[in-house]
């Protein structure tokens, strides 16, 4: 088993005509179903409060490799249940991110206490040597600040090109414009997306 920990983030948002059915269809199906396979060690949601789209689905992994396993190829992809496909062809702003944490490594959501907010920094078509400057940006922003709990970034390759990501889980509420983009150097530029949730509760969770 790697050392590394993965992730698996999905983001997406539903039409008002499908809001119920999708709540449904995350709740009942989607998110047990993941939970459900080895090496999945997390499975939650968000709401956006600051960004677009509205709800993002979050799965702490073993490794990334788990997203190569017979276990979750056998639900997703080609596979995935005729419910999933019927929402998937509904959803705007479909966006998924499958990847390896680069820093600290082996942090999982939640450990070190449950965060009221979550921040979301992302980097599509970046270049590879950015890596440091993402990590040096990210701790410069947000460590040892009043109410972080912990600092995640992500790698993962996408069509033969690399991606970022950036997670940041506090008690307290953060301003995505308050964010020093000077910190991450040349790699600011790259940044496409700063959007800040707070936990998704269910029905049947309130």
């Amino acid at each position: 088993m790697s050392d590394q920990k993965g992730l698996l983030l999905a983001l997406m948002e539903p039409p008002p005509a499908v809001t119920e059915e999708f709540h449904a269809w995350y709740d009942t199906e989607h998110i047990p179903q993941r939970h459900a396979v080895p090496g999945f060690v997390t499975a939650l949601r968000f709401v956006c409060t600051e960004g677009w789209p509205k709800y993002a689905a979050l799965y702490d992994l073993d490794s990334a490799s788990v997203l190569d396993g017979a276990e979750y190829r056998a639900i997703g992809g080609e596979n995935l249940s005729p419910w999933s496909k019927r929402i998937g062809a509904r959803v705007t702003g479909q966006w998924r991110f499958g990847g390896t944490q680069i820093y600290p490594g082996s942090a999982v959501t939640g450990e070190r206490g449950v965060p009221a907010c979550l921040l979301l920094v992302r980097w599509r078509n970046a270049e590879p040597g950015w890596k440091n400057l993402v990590v040096q940006g990210l701790k410069a922003n947000f460590e040892g600040r009043r109410g972080v709990l912990q600092t995640r970034a992500f790698e993962a390759e996408d069509k033969g090109g690399v991606e970022f990501l950036g997670l940041v889980e506090a008690t307290l509420p953060l301003n995505r414009a308050e964010l020093d983009l000077d910190a991450f150097g040349d790699c600011a530029r790259g940044i496409d997306c700063i959007n800040v949730y707070a936990p998704y509760w269910s029905r049947a969770a309130s």
